[in-house]
């Protein structure tokens, strides 16, 4: 079933949350099948107590690579990528924060044999310590953050989630990096941004697969799930958060979204999340806010360094 299957698993400080994924993954029937590849871009001490941490699932067959570059998610997934065997012909990806259910693999291994000329297929992502996404309000639509349409981009650039409404694999326009499985040709023309790093929300991962789409179908199958649990290491505080996430949109859209109607798009949800913030009943909404008035600061003036670089594929 999962013949030539690979992991790439890319890490960084939190041997507590890999032994909890790399259990997770040793419970599923097809395990033993699946060639795994750790690359840790961990402090000394982090890095020994993940070598423990393998030993512990001598089930698995995993190669651990100490990642030789300054760490970067998407930096040690290319890396992860490029020392697999040529027989590989699939590629799965997990973040390190994670619990696969029973069947994951095999559900997404099924959706790419079902479906042969699709690039790649995204798992559902379960979050059991936080509330389900609300449905999309019309004021969400209206200013372009939200649709009725699951896994789509959205002229502004922003994305809807890849909400669980059925058990029919269905296609999306992205995927989530940390829950998804690409066939091995992609990578022969496509490569996660190497630039892409920092305290993010992760949009390399919506960079990557949005470019992959423009060549081959992007599926979503919802009954290969997992949970996740988010780590709170690596995590940035609330307002940093909100600068990056809105600065690393911005550069989402200058790089594959240009012109200016995708601009304006932009800048009128950007408009829209600053008035959401402010109504809300959040605790930390002035915290939100204050970093996201500070992302607008930094897209204006150009002085993320995201913004000051074109990017690569």
């Amino acid at each position: 079933m999962l013949d030539a299957h690979a992991l790439v698993l890319a890490t960084r400080n939190r041997p507590t949350d890999v032994a909890r994924t790399l259990r997770s993954v040793a419970r599923t029937e097809e395990a033993e099948a699946l060639h795994i590849v750790l690359v840790d871009g961990s402090d000394a001490d982090e890095a020994r107590a993940n070598q423990h941490v393998l030993r512990d699932v001598p089930a698995l067959h995993v190669d651990y690579h100490a990642f030789p570059g300054d760490p970067a998610a998407s930096r040690q997934r290319n890396y992860g990528v490029a020392v697999l065997p040529p027989s590989t012909r699939v590629v799965h990806f997990l973040d390190d924060d994670v619990e696969v259910h029973p069947q994951y693999f095999v559900h997404l291994a099924d959706a790419l044999r079902q479906h042969p000329k699709a690039g790649g297929v995204a798992g559902c992502v379960c979050e059991p310590e936080r509330p389900p996404p609300p449905a999309p309000s019309w004021i969400r639509r209206f200013f372009l953050l939200d649709s009725r349409t699951p896994g789509a981009v959205l002229p502004s650039g922003r994305t809807t989630p890849l909400r669980r409404t059925g058990s029919q694999v269905v296609p999306v326009q992205w995927m989530p990096g940390g829950a998804c499985a690409y066939r091995r040709e992609v990578f022969a023309t496509h490569q996660f941004d190497a630039e892409a790093e920092g305290p993010s929300p992760r949009i390399e991962d919506l960079d990557f697969s949005y470019r992959v789409g423009a060549s081959w179908p992007l599926l979503f199958q919802p009954q290969a799930r997992l949970n996740h649990y988010p780590s709170p290491v690596n995590r940035a505080r609330l307002n940093t958060y909100a600068t990056e996430r809105l600065a690393w949109r911005a550069w989402f859209v200058q790089k594959n979204l240009p012109g200016p109607v995708h601009t304006a798009a932009f800048w009128w949800a950007t408009l829209g999340e600053a008035l959401a913030m402010a109504a809300s009943s959040h605790s930390n909404k002035w915290r939100l806010l204050r970093g996201h008035l500070r992302g607008i600061q930094r897209i204006c003036t150009r002085s993320h360094p995201l913004l000051q670089r074109g990017g690569s594929s």
